[in-house]
């Protein structure tokens, strides 16, 4: 209930016990709004180090750069990292799961593939190499046309595919 007090020749009217409660769901709503904040700067929203994910070793055949979590129809990058002794006369061949594809894009390729075959559960993109061959890195731009979580794998033929999730957000 508010207090009418006296103040020199002013009349001023207060509720400190409805002030206090004030003060304290305002620090509140400032904790929260400093959570959405740094979360959204360290790539909970989109791109930063918690949505950055790589799997395998720069050593492997095989590694990629991805991005982990992602927002539905952004643009993001698929990086796949090759080693020199993956080609096989004078043609690189790196297969990307159908299903993966089903729910994404590819905007474009680069360097763009020679040659793309279809299969039952792969796509294998087939790429000219240098000789000798030399360690390469292939970029796939891709926009994600499915919210949810979109399951993928990466693999070169005759090796274990590489499995990986993405999180896509509205």
């Amino acid at each position: 209930m508010a207090v009418v007090e006296k103040q020199g020749n002013l009349d001023i009217n207060q509720d400190l016990e409805f002030q206090y409660n004030a003060w304290k769901r305002q620090k509140k709503a400032w904790k929260i709004m400093a959570l959405i904040l740094l979360s959204g700067l360290l790539g909970l929203l989109g791109e930063g180090p918690l949505s950055d994910a790589k799997k395998g070793e720069k050593t492997d055949k095989i590694s990629i750069e991805y991005q982990r979590l992602t927002r539905f129809q952004s643009l993001n990058q698929l990086k796949i990292h090759l080693s020199q002794n993956t080609g096989n006369q004078g043609e690189l061949r790196i297969k990307l799961s159908q299903k993966y594809l089903q729910n994404t894009q590819i905007q474009q390729i680069n360097p763009p593939p020679y040659y793309v075959e279809t299969g039952q559960k792969y796509i294998t993109y087939i790429f000219r190499q240098t000789q000798p061959p030399q360690p390469t890195t292939l970029t796939f731009y891709l926009q994600p046309q499915q919210i949810g979580i979109i399951n993928a794998e990466i693999k070169l033929p005759q090796e274990n595919p590489i499995k990986f999730n993405q999180i896509v957000y509205p």
